[in-house]
């Protein structure tokens, strides 16, 4: 599962995340996008998961994009897993 914040309403909805050649797309279930250029991020921090169940990805954007009705300057992807996803990924790394 996929998760964007921040969120536009009270809730967490998930998506799916690509990155097309100009830059990431942020598609909800629901149809909302959030398109973030790559000439406009200014700085990007990405968490492997290590042997956690979270993968982030933070963008601080040189100028803020429209999301619902607020501006926003940073956004977090994060890419929940469940626990047997992490624990197969550990098998397959300490085989390697």
């Amino acid at each position: 599962m996929r998760f964007v914040r921040p969120n536009i309403i009270a809730e967490r909805i998930s998506g799916s995340l690509k990155a097309p050649i100009n830059g990431f797309r942020y598609s909800s279930l629901r149809g909302n996008r959030i398109d973030v250029l790559y000439n406009n991020i200014k700085l990007a921090f990405f968490q492997p998961c290590d042997n956690e169940m979270i993968i982030l990805l933070h963008f601080n954007l040189k100028l803020p994009v429209l999301w619902g009705k607020k501006e926003i300057q940073s956004h977090f992807f994060n890419v929940v897993r469940s626990k047997d996803q992490v624990c197969e990924d550990c098998k397959t790394m300490s085989l390697q």
